[in-house]
């Protein structure tokens, strides 16, 4: 998980549950603008903290655009109710809410298809064929005083009606289907990748957009719900809560690559290189010597098989630690074994025995697979396994591991 996003995670959620009481307030103050005005700053803070936080220019210009038309919706709801408009002003603003409702969900689908994948350009001619299709709808809406062809628009007893036309679903379909694409998609990836552990993150985080986005359409057919005659939400906040909360959980997971998770893998790195840097130092000693002695190629080709299980197991204690604080003792197990089929190849008559499992303290597995690769040390070297040119012997090493 990359802990600088923690605190941004943090604030972003305080801000915007600020925001919600403030909305439900400002009704009863009819200053409902207020609460936009805050969303907005709410979507500008979030792009000012992916500053520095993406190194990747083409994931980084999927997310600026995605919060670009985000603040966008909340612009032209503030124009379309806070300003007294002309009526056809007041449909162009209506209708351009479609410019971000269809293009942040086709946004989410592109950074969707560009995360982990090695060729992301193979996807480039289906995204083309996509973007082509927003723009048509998008000017479709935009023209529909024109041709009728998504709303049917009409004045009746001073007050205006609207009806919608089969083509208006197709305007559904299209960012219903492709929001729950590209959620799909990064939980798949998710699944994949070394954030399986946080899947249930992003799953967290869509789950508290999608209910509030199921009532709206399902339950209050495309309304906003309301108690007591205050409004607790709008299509605005929902898309809010859906885009930015998948989004972010993905940089929170580590899942779209950030710079506070490349320096903490790389303090990681350091952290596992000091804790294995006795046998890298000895690795490089037996290679120096590799080469020049042929009569103990054989043995040092062993001996380099020993330091490597130890130094690859201990690194994977290591990383899986810092991830969950907790190992099991199968993870113990497993690296035990391995070393000692390489310790058997030197001649050591060693044994394991495993009964049970259980889940404790990481540290405590780290320590006890360090003890165990020094007593296995001290041993071989007792019994001139780890000098050149020594004949092998056997000894034996013998672990029993019970329950709990």
């Amino acid at each position: 998980m990359a802990r600088g996003r923690i605190k941004t995670d943090r604030m972003l959620l305080l801000w915007f549950a600020a925001t919600v009481v403030w909305n439900m307030l400002s009704q009863i103050l009819h200053i409902s603008w207020l609460a936009t005005i805050s969303y907005m700053l709410l979507c500008v803070f979030w792009l000012w903290s992916l500053r520095r936080e993406i190194p990747d220019r083409r994931i980084r210009y999927r997310l600026d655009a995605g919060g670009i038309l985000l603040i966008l919706l909340f612009v032209l709801r503030t124009l379309r109710y806070a300003l007294p408009l002309d009526p056809a002003w007041d449909h162009l603003c209506w209708y351009a809410y479609y410019i971000p409702i269809l293009g942040t969900p086709l946004l989410s689908l592109s950074l969707s298809l560009m995360i982990a994948d090695r060729r992301p350009e193979r996807h480039r001619r289906l995204l083309w064929v996509l973007r082509i299709l927003w723009g048509l709808l998008v000017v479709l809406v935009l023209t529909n005083d024109l041709h009728a062809m998504v709303y049917r628009v009409w004045v009746a007893d001073g007050r205006q009606h609207s009806s919608a036309t089969p083509l208006y679903y197709v305007y559904i379909l299209w960012y219903i289907g492709l929001t729950l694409a590209s959620f799909l998609l990064m939980l798949y990836k998710c699944r994949i990748s070394a954030a399986r552990r946080l899947w249930w993150i992003p799953v967290l985080a869509q789950g508290a957009g999608l209910i509030p986005w199921f009532v709206y359409y399902a339950v209050c057919t495309g309304a906003s719900p309301s108690i007591g005659g205050i409004s607790l939400y709008n299509i605005q906040e929902i898309f809010l809560l859906l885009f930015i909360g998948l989004w972010e959980s993905c940089l929170l997971i580590g899942l779209v690559p950030s710079s506070s998770l490349i320096r903490e893998r790389a303090w990681i790195r350091e952290g596992v290189r000091r804790a294995v840097s006795d046998e890298l130092t000895e690795v490089r000693k037996v290679f120096g010597r590799i080469n020049r002695e042929a009569d103990t190629f054989h043995r040092d080709l062993i001996r380099l098989g020993c330091l490597g299980a130890y130094i690859k197991r201990r690194a994977n204690l290591e990383l899986i630690a810092d991830e969950r604080g907790c190992l099991s003792t199968t993870e113990l197990s497993l690296a035990i074994r391995e070393s000692f089929e390489y310790y058997a190849l030197a001649g050591m008559s060693v044994g394991y025995e495993e009964t049970g499992n259980a889940e404790v303290p990481a540290l405590l597995v780290i320590s006890a697979y360090e003890l165990f690769e020094r007593i296995l040390e001290r041993t071989a070297g007792r019994r001139g396994m780890d000098r050149p040119g020594a004949a092998g012997s056997s000894g034996r090493v013998a672990f029993r591991r019970r329950r709990g």
